[in-house]
């Protein structure tokens, strides 16, 4: 028994290392994709958030059946092939000059997505000791990058926002070393032992699209927040002074983040009884009013309060959304199953897209719609707990 714990916790202390170096390596990319386009390209707000958002579309259709060969081959085969793809493909972005070779490779980043991230949260869930942190050292481990990526952006001060994309490359190849260090044995030991799940028959189709729109509610928010809110910032305090903002903004946002989610595991840990519900409230509250000082604000300490509003809800509603999942998932095809609900991902499209119309409209129509995608998610968890 105490060799299986240990390995539980050698598996986990592997995981939340590829998670955090590979979390920084695409979000390296990511955070800085629209301001490199825009830097590089003659596009539209919305046109902007069409192109950096479709990396989803591939990862929001072909999930399931990423997840799938993941069930059948084994989920570290899945990293350790995906991952090692990442290398050429941001290398590709940061060196072509062609509008047409980005979005190829986007789609290729997203492609690969749907091979590694059911693959990823099935290792997470098969790692969890059945309280669901793992899920919220998932969010640690972004909040970290997040912290990372912010630090180098301002101590390197690149000349243009490619320049980053270089050592994206070379970190998702540190990343795809370590998936080979990854032990593999954990998966069939841990397939074999007996799990408590709530619900052993086929979900309907009405909770599967419940558990969906809740994932979808907050992702949607917050692909809004790394690709039109950078661009809002442009727009009001100037090209230079904005990108410093931003930056700025990416790491007390990471700061905060990653101080938020300790705070809130601890909370968890001695308070395991602490009703959801409580936490969909105070998310709602939190988001809403966030939204309002990150886009109304007139001052950066304006802005940077709205961010530590929005984040202190994110910290929480972000976790939920797999943890809440885990509750009602079969103890078979973890991958396929993690690989379906990541239909959520659209979000991630339709966010960019959504929030550059509006934004174009006013800063006040986007402060509305995150309020209503955040009732949304209520409605969703409120369906849910009937049903659980």
């Amino acid at each position: 028994m105490n060799t299986n714990i240990n390995a539980t916790r050698q598996n986990q202390i592997y995981i939340v290392s590829n998670l955090f170096l590979g979390a920084v390596g695409f979000f390296m990319v990511w955070v800085y994709l629209a301001l490199s386009i825009e830097e590089r390209f003659d596009l539209s707000k919305p046109a902007i958030g069409a192109v950096v958002g479709s990396i989803v579309l591939f990862t929001s259709s072909l999930s399931w059946f990423g997840g799938m060969i993941g069930d059948r081959f084994g989920q570290v085969k899945m990293l350790r092939f995906g991952i090692l793809l990442y290398v050429p493909v941001v290398l590709t972005m940061a060196i072509t000059k062609s509008l047409f070779m980005i979005m190829l490779m986007i789609s290729a980043m997203g492609l690969i997505r749907a091979m590694t991230t059911p693959s990823m949260k099935a290792l997470c869930l098969m790692a969890d000791d059945g309280s669901g942190r793992m899920f919220r050292f998932h969010y640690l481990c972004i909040a970290a990058s997040f912290a990372t990526v912010g630090t180098i952006a301002m101590l390197w001060k690149p000349e243009h926002h490619t320049d980053l994309f270089y050592l994206a490359a070379v970190i998702m190849g540190l990343t795809s070393a370590l998936t080979f260090i990854l032990p593999q044995t954990f998966i069939y030991e841990q397939d074999d032992r007996e799990v408590d799940y709530k619900h052993q028959q086929p979900l309907p189709i009405f909770s599967i699209a419940l558990i969906i729109g809740f994932g979808g509610s907050i992702l949607i928010l917050m692909s809004q927040f790394e690709t039109n809110f950078p661009l809002h910032l442009v727009d009001v305090f100037g090209k230079v002074r904005g990108v410093e903002i931003y930056s700025i903004k990416i790491i007390l946002g990471s700061i905060f983040g990653f101080g938020f989610a300790v705070i809130y595991d601890q909370i968890t840990v001695k308070w395991p009884s602490l009703k959801s519900g409580a936490i969909v409230i105070y998310g709602i509250f939190a988001i809403t009013l966030g939204a309002a000082f990150m886009y109304k604000g007139s001052a950066a300490g304006w802005v940077y309060f709205g961010v530590a509003l929005f984040i202190s809800a994110e910290v929480m509603l972000f976790p939920m959304m797999d943890s809440l999942a885990s509750r009602f998932m079969n103890g078979k095809n973890r991958g396929r199953f993690m690989g379906l609900l990541e239909i959520r991902q659209l979000a991630l499209f339709a966010g960019p897209v959504i929030g550059g119309l509006l934004l174009e409209i006013s800063p006040i129509a986007l402060i509305i719609f995150h309020f209503f995608a955040i009732m949304f998610l209520g409605m969703c968890y409120l369906f849910l707990s009937r049903i659980e």
